[in-house]
């Protein structure tokens, strides 16, 4: 029990005090109760029990419930850069990943749709990269979904898959273009990836015959 480790040190702490007011007249005795003082110290700390800071105890449903009564807005980490909104607006796409975060009331729940979080802090963290995290937050903000011109169609379906969000959701002026740019890259990469396999097979080296093998498989 910590109190009574407490009690015991200042016990000792009284000990030690005393034996320093004997100590003109019995020198080598009052050297000895310090040195036993000093190891019932070290046994009674021992015994103390030590926390780890890195072990955090799972928050409970009531505080997890608690903490979003009480915090209208939310901070979200998504690869080290920081946006503050409000809870609420995250609701406007119940079954996006932020949708659904903003429903969930328990660990378990939290934790499938980000990667760590702070009740303290009130942050949730998402190991992802943040380049198209703008372009996510004002689909929320205004229900219109566009894809930025300097924007990876394939990073940028990649994302909306992360963040549950349906292509579909594509405004008209942006969904003709994401789609024809996406069929042209991936055709594109076809192409090389084909190359690539064909220039690796036709590969006979510098041998001797080296010449003949390449005119036999042509």
């Amino acid at each position: 029990d910590i109190d009574v480790a407490c009690n015991k040190l200042d016990e000792i702490e009284n000990n030690k005090k005393n034996a320093n007011n004997n100590n003109n007249n019995h020198n080598h005795n009052n050297n000895t109760v310090f040195s036993n003082a000093t190891d019932d110290a070290s046994s009674i700390a021992c015994s103390i029990p030590v926390i780890s800071t890195n072990e955090q105890p799972i928050p409970d449903p009531f505080i997890i419930s608690k903490s979003r009564t009480l915090n209208k807005r939310v901070m979200l980490n998504v690869g080290g850069v920081r946006h503050e909104v409000m809870w609420k607006m995250l609701e406007q796409v119940p079954q996006s990943r932020l949708g659904l975060l903003s429903k969930a009331r328990n660990h378990e729940d939290i934790m499938r749709y980000c990667s760590d979080y702070s009740l303290v802090d009130n942050e949730f963290y998402f190991d992802r990269h943040p380049r198209s995290f703008n372009t996510i937050l004002n689909f929320y903000r205004t229900g219109k979904l566009h894809v930025a011109d300097e924007m990876c169609v394939l990073a940028f379906g990649n994302d909306l898959e992360y963040w549950m969000i349906n292509e579909c959701y594509m405004e008209s002026c942006c969904i003709e273009k994401f789609y024809t740019k996406r069929d042209l890259v991936k055709e594109e990469m076809e192409i090389t990836t084909a190359k690539l396999e064909q220039d690796d097979e036709e590969d006979f080296g510098t041998g001797k015959f080296a010449k003949y093998q390449k005119i036999m498989w042509d």
